[in-house]
């Protein structure tokens, strides 16, 4: 294998990569450590939760669906827990 064949597949393994990864990221995962927030009168007003990935901790509001830190598509369903 010549040097130019060579650069050529490591740039395409690269290339192989980084669409893989975007690809992984547009695969809802479930939200970890799941857990209500409540008010004075003991009502779920929110919940909170931690991206699967990152582990960046934030609140679910206006129907997030992807992680603001890592971008991660995200699955708010009830499955996990604190």
């Amino acid at each position: 294998m010549n040097k130019e064949s060579h650069t050529g597949m490591t740039l395409l393994l690269k290339q192989l990569k980084t669409i893989s990864e975007a690809l992984d990221k547009q695969t809802e995962k479930k939200v970890l450590k799941m857990c209500p927030v409540m008010d004075f009168n003991g009502n779920e007003i929110n919940r909170r939760g931690e991206c699967p990935v990152c582990g960046f901790e934030f609140y679910y509001f206006n129907n997030i669906k992807y992680c603001f830190y890592c971008g991660q598509k995200l699955d708010w369903s009830e499955d996990t827990k604190c």
